[in-house]
Protein backbone atom coordinates (compact mmCIF):
# COMPACT_ATOMS: atom_id res chain seq x y z
CA UNK A 1 0.00 0.00 0.00
CA UNK A 2 3.01 2.29 0.80
CA UNK A 3 4.06 2.05 -2.39
CA UNK A 4 0.88 2.76 -4.30
CA UNK A 5 0.45 6.18 -2.44
CA UNK A 6 3.93 7.51 -3.55
CA UNK A 7 2.94 6.98 -7.39
CA UNK A 8 0.14 9.43 -7.69
CA UNK A 9 2.73 12.14 -6.43
CA UNK A 10 3.63 11.66 -10.24
CA UNK A 11 1.67 15.27 -10.88
CA UNK A 12 5.39 16.66 -8.93
CA UNK A 13 7.06 16.09 -12.39
CA UNK A 14 4.16 18.06 -14.41
CA UNK A 15 5.01 20.27 -11.94
CA UNK A 16 8.56 20.80 -12.71
CA UNK A 17 8.00 21.12 -16.31
CA UNK A 18 5.18 23.63 -16.14
CA UNK A 19 7.42 25.76 -14.01
CA UNK A 20 9.92 25.44 -17.30
CA UNK A 21 7.13 26.80 -19.58
CA UNK A 22 5.95 29.80 -17.64
CA UNK A 23 8.90 31.86 -17.53
CA UNK A 24 6.88 34.06 -19.86
CA UNK A 25 8.34 36.73 -18.04
CA UNK A 26 11.57 36.32 -19.09
CA UNK A 27 10.61 37.36 -22.71
CA UNK A 28 9.19 40.65 -21.10
CA UNK A 29 12.51 41.66 -19.46
CA UNK A 30 14.13 41.73 -22.86
CA UNK A 31 10.94 43.33 -24.30
CA UNK A 32 11.33 45.98 -27.46
CA UNK A 33 11.49 49.19 -24.82
CA UNK A 34 14.22 47.71 -22.99
CA UNK A 35 16.11 47.42 -26.55
CA UNK A 36 15.32 50.80 -27.02
CA UNK A 37 16.76 51.81 -24.42
CA UNK A 38 19.89 49.94 -24.78
CA UNK A 39 20.53 51.52 -28.06
CA UNK A 40 19.63 54.73 -27.13
CA UNK A 41 22.51 55.14 -24.53
CA UNK A 42 24.98 54.94 -28.04
CA UNK A 43 24.77 58.59 -29.16
CA UNK A 44 25.97 57.78 -32.97
CA UNK A 45 25.19 62.18 -33.37
CA UNK A 46 28.11 62.94 -31.25
CA UNK A 47 30.51 61.37 -33.87
CA UNK A 48 28.33 62.77 -36.62
CA UNK A 49 28.55 65.81 -35.45
CA UNK A 50 32.30 66.40 -34.65
CA UNK A 51 33.06 65.61 -38.28
CA UNK A 52 31.53 68.35 -40.23
CA UNK A 53 32.58 70.99 -37.84
CA UNK A 54 36.41 68.95 -38.61
CA UNK A 55 35.96 69.91 -42.36
CA UNK A 56 34.78 72.90 -42.17
CA UNK A 57 37.00 74.90 -40.83
CA UNK A 58 40.07 73.28 -43.20
CA UNK A 59 38.21 74.01 -46.34
CA UNK A 60 36.96 77.73 -45.23
CA UNK A 61 40.38 78.72 -44.63
CA UNK A 62 42.46 78.56 -47.54
CA UNK A 63 39.86 79.99 -49.49
CA UNK A 64 40.31 83.57 -47.43
CA UNK A 65 42.13 85.81 -49.64
CA UNK A 66 44.18 84.14 -52.16
CA UNK A 67 45.52 85.47 -55.01
CA UNK A 68 43.12 84.26 -58.26
CA UNK A 69 45.89 82.01 -60.38
CA UNK A 70 45.37 84.22 -63.55
CA UNK A 71 46.92 87.37 -62.07
CA UNK A 72 50.18 85.57 -61.34
CA UNK A 73 53.16 85.45 -63.67
CA UNK A 74 52.15 83.17 -67.05
CA UNK A 75 55.67 80.50 -66.05
CA UNK A 76 54.39 80.58 -62.27
CA UNK A 77 50.89 79.54 -63.55
CA UNK A 78 52.44 76.82 -65.40
CA UNK A 79 54.71 75.39 -62.26
CA UNK A 80 51.90 75.45 -59.84
CA UNK A 81 49.85 73.84 -61.93
CA UNK A 82 52.35 71.07 -62.35
CA UNK A 83 53.01 70.89 -58.57
CA UNK A 84 48.47 70.51 -58.10
CA UNK A 85 48.96 67.82 -60.23
CA UNK A 86 51.24 65.56 -58.41
CA UNK A 87 49.15 64.59 -55.00
CA UNK A 88 51.84 62.67 -52.60
CA UNK A 89 54.06 64.87 -50.92
CA UNK A 90 57.17 63.02 -51.68
CA UNK A 91 56.76 63.40 -55.41
CA UNK A 92 56.71 67.29 -55.04
CA UNK A 93 60.09 66.95 -52.95
CA UNK A 94 61.71 65.18 -55.57
CA UNK A 95 60.47 68.32 -58.11
CA UNK A 96 62.57 70.83 -56.75
CA UNK A 97 65.29 68.49 -56.03
CA UNK A 98 65.24 68.30 -59.62
CA UNK A 99 64.54 71.82 -60.24
CA UNK A 100 67.47 72.22 -57.74
CA UNK A 101 70.06 69.76 -59.30
CA UNK A 102 69.55 71.82 -62.92
CA UNK A 103 69.76 75.28 -61.72
CA UNK A 104 72.55 77.14 -63.31
CA UNK A 105 75.47 78.04 -60.57
CA UNK A 106 75.71 81.47 -59.68
CA UNK A 107 79.26 83.19 -60.23
CA UNK A 108 81.10 83.99 -56.89
CA UNK A 109 81.02 87.46 -57.71
CA UNK A 110 77.42 87.73 -57.14
CA UNK A 111 77.75 85.62 -53.85
CA UNK A 112 78.04 88.80 -51.73
CA UNK A 113 75.88 89.83 -48.96
CA UNK A 114 73.92 92.05 -50.36
CA UNK A 115 72.25 89.47 -52.78
CA UNK A 116 71.85 87.23 -49.82
CA UNK A 117 68.73 85.47 -48.41
CA UNK A 118 68.06 86.53 -44.36
CA UNK A 119 66.60 84.08 -42.62
CA UNK A 120 66.88 80.85 -44.51
CA UNK A 121 68.03 77.58 -43.09
CA UNK A 122 70.47 77.23 -45.76
CA UNK A 123 72.81 79.88 -47.93
CA UNK A 124 71.27 81.43 -50.82
CA UNK A 125 71.35 84.31 -53.17
CA UNK A 126 69.62 86.35 -55.51
CA UNK A 127 70.45 88.17 -58.17
CA UNK A 128 68.38 90.20 -59.95
CA UNK A 129 68.87 92.47 -63.52
CA UNK A 130 67.30 93.54 -66.33
CA UNK A 131 66.78 92.41 -69.82
CA UNK A 132 66.70 94.61 -72.69
CA UNK A 133 62.85 95.00 -72.61
CA UNK A 134 63.42 95.96 -69.36
CA UNK A 135 61.64 93.14 -67.94
CA UNK A 136 63.56 91.29 -64.77
CA UNK A 137 66.04 88.39 -65.16
CA UNK A 138 66.63 86.49 -61.85
CA UNK A 139 69.75 84.12 -60.76
CA UNK A 140 70.16 82.33 -57.63
CA UNK A 141 72.23 79.85 -55.81
CA UNK A 142 72.38 77.57 -52.89
CA UNK A 143 74.26 75.12 -50.89
CA UNK A 144 71.39 73.14 -50.06
CA UNK A 145 70.13 70.84 -52.94
CA UNK A 146 66.62 71.24 -51.98
CA UNK A 147 66.78 74.97 -51.14
CA UNK A 148 68.28 75.27 -54.31
CA UNK A 149 65.19 74.20 -56.07
CA UNK A 150 62.94 76.36 -54.07
CA UNK A 151 65.10 79.53 -56.06
CA UNK A 152 65.01 77.34 -59.26
CA UNK A 153 60.84 77.76 -59.06
CA UNK A 154 61.06 81.23 -58.54
CA UNK A 155 63.65 82.00 -60.67
CA UNK A 156 62.04 79.92 -63.11
CA UNK A 157 58.41 81.42 -62.55
CA UNK A 158 59.47 85.11 -61.91
CA UNK A 159 62.31 85.53 -64.91
CA UNK A 160 61.28 87.50 -68.23
CA UNK A 161 58.46 89.62 -66.46
CA UNK A 162 58.28 93.21 -65.64
CA UNK A 163 58.70 94.81 -62.26
CA UNK A 164 55.47 95.29 -61.71
CA UNK A 165 54.18 92.67 -62.00
CA UNK A 166 56.61 90.72 -59.93
CA UNK A 167 56.09 92.92 -56.83
CA UNK A 168 52.60 92.29 -57.22
CA UNK A 169 52.89 88.71 -56.88
CA UNK A 170 51.37 87.80 -52.97
CA UNK A 171 53.10 85.25 -50.78
CA UNK A 172 49.86 83.34 -50.64
CA UNK A 173 50.59 81.86 -53.86
CA UNK A 174 52.69 78.88 -52.17
CA UNK A 175 49.24 77.94 -51.11
CA UNK A 176 48.54 76.98 -54.40
CA UNK A 177 51.48 74.77 -54.89
CA UNK A 178 50.54 72.46 -51.58
CA UNK A 179 54.03 72.52 -50.41
CA UNK A 180 53.17 72.69 -46.97
CA UNK A 181 53.43 69.17 -46.52
CA UNK A 182 57.01 68.97 -48.13
CA UNK A 183 58.53 71.60 -46.78
CA UNK A 184 59.66 72.30 -42.53
CA UNK A 185 58.09 75.78 -41.81
CA UNK A 186 62.16 77.35 -41.35
CA UNK A 187 62.05 76.02 -45.32
CA UNK A 188 59.14 77.64 -45.66
CA UNK A 189 59.69 81.11 -44.24
CA UNK A 190 62.83 81.01 -46.13
CA UNK A 191 61.33 80.57 -49.48
CA UNK A 192 58.79 83.39 -48.76
CA UNK A 193 61.94 85.11 -47.73
CA UNK A 194 63.48 84.65 -51.14
CA UNK A 195 60.20 85.90 -52.33
CA UNK A 196 60.26 88.97 -50.96
CA UNK A 197 64.27 89.60 -51.68
CA UNK A 198 63.00 88.95 -54.99
CA UNK A 199 60.67 91.81 -55.11
CA UNK A 200 62.50 94.28 -53.44
CA UNK A 201 65.56 94.00 -55.58
CA UNK A 202 63.15 94.19 -58.91
CA UNK A 203 61.49 97.33 -57.69
CA UNK A 204 65.35 98.72 -56.56
CA UNK A 205 66.16 97.91 -60.45
CA UNK A 206 62.58 99.80 -61.53
CA UNK A 207 63.87 103.04 -59.49
CA UNK A 208 67.48 102.77 -61.08
CA UNK A 209 66.24 102.54 -64.49
CA UNK A 210 63.67 105.61 -64.38
CA UNK A 211 66.41 107.98 -62.74
CA UNK A 212 68.81 106.67 -65.73
CA UNK A 213 66.15 107.61 -68.38
CA UNK A 214 64.94 110.88 -66.48
CA UNK A 215 68.23 112.05 -65.52
CA UNK A 216 71.29 113.68 -66.91
CA UNK A 217 74.17 112.45 -63.91
CA UNK A 218 77.46 112.14 -64.50
CA UNK A 219 77.93 109.25 -62.46
CA UNK A 220 74.68 107.01 -63.63
CA UNK A 221 75.17 103.92 -60.91
CA UNK A 222 75.33 106.19 -57.71
CA UNK A 223 72.82 108.00 -57.80
CA UNK A 224 70.30 105.80 -58.67
CA UNK A 225 71.31 103.37 -56.27
CA UNK A 226 70.82 105.92 -53.50
CA UNK A 227 67.58 106.87 -54.84
CA UNK A 228 66.42 103.26 -54.85
CA UNK A 229 67.21 102.68 -51.35
CA UNK A 230 65.48 105.97 -50.86
CA UNK A 231 62.02 104.24 -52.03
CA UNK A 232 62.53 100.94 -50.22
CA UNK A 233 63.71 102.67 -47.31
CA UNK A 234 60.48 104.63 -47.13
CA UNK A 235 62.75 107.78 -47.33
CA UNK A 236 61.47 110.91 -49.36
CA UNK A 237 65.42 111.01 -50.75
CA UNK A 238 66.25 114.52 -48.62
CA UNK A 239 65.32 116.68 -51.43
CA UNK A 240 67.89 114.67 -53.52
CA UNK A 241 66.09 112.12 -54.98
CA UNK A 242 62.59 112.07 -57.04
CA UNK A 243 60.66 109.27 -56.45
CA UNK A 244 58.16 108.33 -59.20
CA UNK A 245 54.34 107.37 -58.34
CA UNK A 246 54.74 104.13 -59.70
CA UNK A 247 57.73 103.07 -57.34
CA UNK A 248 56.31 104.67 -54.28
CA UNK A 249 52.88 102.76 -55.14
CA UNK A 250 54.89 99.43 -55.63
CA UNK A 251 56.77 99.94 -52.32
CA UNK A 252 53.53 100.63 -50.76
CA UNK A 253 52.12 96.98 -51.99
CA UNK A 254 55.21 95.59 -50.38
CA UNK A 255 54.60 97.08 -47.38
CA UNK A 256 50.63 97.09 -47.00
CA UNK A 257 50.75 93.09 -47.19
CA UNK A 258 53.19 92.61 -44.17
CA UNK A 259 54.07 89.48 -45.33
CA UNK A 260 51.88 87.77 -43.12
CA UNK A 261 53.92 84.21 -43.36
CA UNK A 262 52.44 82.73 -40.37
CA UNK A 263 48.74 82.76 -42.18
CA UNK A 264 49.31 79.66 -44.29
Amino acid sequence: MSISTKIPHSPLIRHSSTPFLKPTKIPSLSSPSHKFFFFKNITIQRISTKDPVFSATPSSSPAVSLQPLEELPPKLQEIIKLFQGVQEPKAKYEQLLFYGRNLKPLESQYKTSENKVQGCVSQVWVRAYLDDDKNVIFEADSDSVLTKGLAALLVQGLSGRPVEEIVRVSPDFVVLLGLQQSLTPSRNNGFLNMLKLMQKKALQLYVESEKADNSNVESSGKISVESSNAVLNGDGGNGRVESSETATNLKEELDDRSWQQGRN
